[in-house]
């Protein structure tokens, strides 16, 4: 019975994201201390004023329930931080929900 042959390492063919030295795996994403400890903001959860202006367009229209984000009209039309809906009641981003309830 002859040799299997050389010896490769096996961790460069493993599928999946890269690891440090000490064994422990990465997102592959820098990370900064702020950003680590920010927590990530969820579909109809409220947004503080100052977090409405930070985020584009696209990330306030995810904020919306996809029932409501066909009527978003875009950041520069709701000032307030809420948006009429086709019924008449308004969503509030600071509310997290409709304004009526």
């Amino acid at each position: 019975m002859g040799s299997p042959g050389p010896r490769r390492d096996r961790s460069a063919t493993l599928c999946g994201p890269p690891t440090d030295p000490s064994g422990a795996r990465s997102s592959g994403r820098a990370r900064t201390a702020g950003s680590a400890m920010k927590e990530r903001i969820r579909i109809g959860q409220p947004i503080t004023p100052e977090q409405f202006e930070q985020l584009s367009d696209e990330q306030l229209a995810r904020l919306v329930p996809r029932a409501y984000r066909e009527f978003f009209p875009g950041k520069d039309f709701c000032g307030d931080g809420f948006f009429y809906l086709h019924d008449g009641s308004a969503w509030s981003f600071f509310k997290g929900g409709l304004l009526d309830d």
